[in-house]
């Protein structure tokens, strides 16, 4: 008997360290960015080996390579264990692609899915309202390979594709096993579509080029491509995105300087560039972000292009929002898998007024899909737009789709190039709340008053007469000035016009706010224990754009005078940098301040014993309010 246990623990042993060298083999492959075959070896392997961090790579992989729904065992089993909102919003995602209510109403009443499920369901049932408001159908240059991003050039259209170009040496992708993105050209005449052919032999990349964008009267090319040189690896040895900016001179496209927010160690990619060239808007996961990709927007000015500028919580999620288009009336299209939608991406838009951006609107049914819906354009000459999907054939390829809008009569209708970036509802005026706001003091109408809703979505902003128009059906408001009160009202009944005072503010309400964030030894970078405590600071200013503060940063007594006023400088700019990526305007940053070991809040100077618990209370940023914002 004895013998015969030790046989099987002998036996055992041997599968579980097999199983484990195939696992290990496995996680090499994902970090090498082959999920195709990573995932074939995690599906080699038994899954009671697999650690919480093992099943976390199955469901990347499948995730990546567009099999979500293969990984719906692992997600129940991570959200579960771990409650980690970016994986139960990925769980949540496949919830929502099957329409399993059933399945999110119980996760939602264990608290492990954290939504309100009668809200969510009454969200998502709203964008199936329109089924037949846009006829779809997929263009017949689509392939086998994956075909996307379609935009206009000229007399014609450029688009991305895999489709194999027949080259002497074909590379390809290990995460899609096709070949890179190379750009086409073709044309459509009366809906014959000429055969795709190669876009140019200027613009070259060992792997992915596009999507892209033309500015300038198609003077001016912008596009994705991967860095390629051996020096251009990143610190986790991969070739990240960036955007490429190409010139037509004499009838050749000729690379221009990259834009300056490029880098190595994250993407920066999906550039939507405005037709003179000035503001571009792209998708990047650079630190600083609220999750995966983000959408930014930069400036051209006299000394190069500005700071990007996170489009801030009204627009990124934790999830991704990617592939933004940019209309001629100003309307911005991107995608998301993070904001409440019908499965995978889904499309949005909004619109800036006065650099403040409208809560995006999912554009619902037939445009979106439980597929991923994405890179949406508007040919305004011939009335029709195109945009990309993957919802033929499993998810498992891109494909491009023309849209017209169909002769029925439906409820919503989107405006594709409105300058009113709202669904346009068949209501009669009379149900809308007209609003009037005023200056307490001067008895005036207030311009540019943002009126929000409970959770801060911006609903309407008041026009040079101060007015502003809501819909009948909302019963509690705030209204939102620079250097004015905010306030909150509640409607209890029903009238078609409304008007409130608004009182300026000196900040003295506010004097006592303060928020401290520490810092390890030596280090300037936020800590991820004190991102919550900086997400407040974002928060309290959103809440409050009539406010500015002052920021100053201090450092322990240890090491020099000299070096501890540059390390406290670097942590007051990078509370900076974080407040600007987030979308805090630069004139609520009244004062950065930096004091090196000047102040210190204890006995702790140059010499004195002390805990390395007393040091860290100097390690420290101050943040306070200053005043009103002019």
């Amino acid at each position: 008997m004895r013998y015969l246990l030790f046989t099987l623990s002998f036996f055992i042993c041997l599968q579980a360290s097999a199983q484990q060298k195939d696992i290990e083999q496995a996680n090499k492959l994902y970090l090498q960015g082959d999920y195709i075959n990573a995932i074939k070896k995690y599906e080699s392997c038994k899954s009671n080996y697999f650690t919480i961090d093992d099943k976390k790579k199955v469901i990347n992989c499948y995730r990546l390579t567009n099999q979500l729904s293969k990984s719906e065992y692992y997600l129940d089993e991570v959200c579960s264990a771990t409650k980690e909102e970016i994986y139960c919003s990925y769980y949540l995602d496949l919830l929502i692609q099957k329409k399993d209510y059933a399945k999110i109403k119980s996760l939602s009443e264990k608290s492990i899915l954290k939504v309100d499920y009668n809200i969510l369901k009454n969200k998502i049932d709203a964008l199936y309202n329109d089924t037949a408001l846009y006829k779809i159908d997929a263009l017949n240059i689509n392939t086998e390979f994956a075909d996307m991003g379609l935009v206009q050039f000229k007399n014609g259209f450029v688009f991305c594709s895999s489709r194999p170009t027949n080259k002497v040496v074909e590379r390809k992708h290990s995460w899609t096993n096709q070949s890179f993105l190379n750009l086409f050209y073709c044309e459509n005449i009366n809906e014959n579509w000429s055969a795709p052919t190669l876009f140019s032999t200027e613009i070259k990349c060992k792997f992915n080029l596009g999507p892209l964008i033309f500015s300038n009267k198609s003077k001016d090319l912008w596009l994705t491509e991967n860095y390629a040189d051996n020096n251009q690896l990143s610190s986790e040895k991969k070739f990240k995105l960036k955007i490429a900016h190409y010139k037509l001179i004499d009838s050749k496209w000729t690379k221009q300087k990259d834009v300056p927010f490029n880098n190595i160690d994250y993407n920066v990619a999906h550039p939507a560039v405005s037709e003179d060239g000035n503001t571009i808007y792209f998708s990047s996961n650079m630190p600083g972000g609220f999750g995966g990709m983000d959408i930014y927007v930069s400036h051209k000015t006299k000394k190069g292009w500005s700071t990007p500028v996170n489009l801030g919580a009204q627009i990124n999620t934790l999830g991704n929002e990617v592939f933004p288009t940019l209309l001629s009336d100003g309307t911005i299209y991107f995608s998301s898998d993070g904001l409440i939608g019908i499965g995978g991406l889904d499309l949005y838009f909004t619109k800036s007024i006065n650099e403040n951006y409208l809560t995006p609107i999912n554009v619902g049914t037939p445009l979106n899909s439980t597929a991923d819906d994405f890179h949406l354009i508007y040919d305004n000459k011939n009335k029709c737009g195109y945009f990309s999907s993957n919802r033929i054939n499993n998810g498992l390829n891109d494909d491009i789709f023309k849209f017209v809008k169909s002769d029925i009569e439906t409820k919503n209708e989107i405006k594709i190039t409105s300058s009113d970036i709202k669904q346009e509802k068949k209501e009669d005026t009379s149900e809308k709340r007209i609003i009037t706001i005023i200056d307490k003091a001067e008895n005036s109408p207030l311009t540019g008053v943002k009126i929000t809703d409970s959770q801060g979505n911006i609903m309407s902003i008041s026009d040079s007469n101060g007015m502003a128009e809501i819909d009948s059906g909302i019963n509690k408001i705030k209204i939102v000035k620079d250097g004015f009160n905010s306030k909150e009202v509640v409607f209890n009944e029903f009238k078609n016009d409304y008007q409130f005072s608004l009182k300026k503010n000196d900040g003295a309400a506010y004097s006592s706010w303060y928020k401290i964030i520490y810092y390890d030894l030596d280090k300037s970078d936020i800590r991820k224990e004190m991102t919550k405590e900086v997400n407040d600071i974002i928060d309290f200013l959103k809440a409050h754009p009539e406010l500015k503060i002052t920021i100053t940063s201090f450092t322990d007594s240890r090491a020099s005078v000299n070096y501890n006023e540059k390390l406290s400088q670097r942590r007051t700019n990078s509370i900076e940098q974080f407040l600007l990526l987030h979308g805090i305007p630069k004139k609520q940053i009244a004062k950065s301040a930096w004091l090196g070991e000047g102040i210190l809040v204890n006995n702790c100077g140059n010499d004195i014993p002390c805990t390395e618990e007393m040091h860290q209370l100097n390690r420290r940023t101050e943040v306070f309010v200053n005043g009103i914002s002019k």
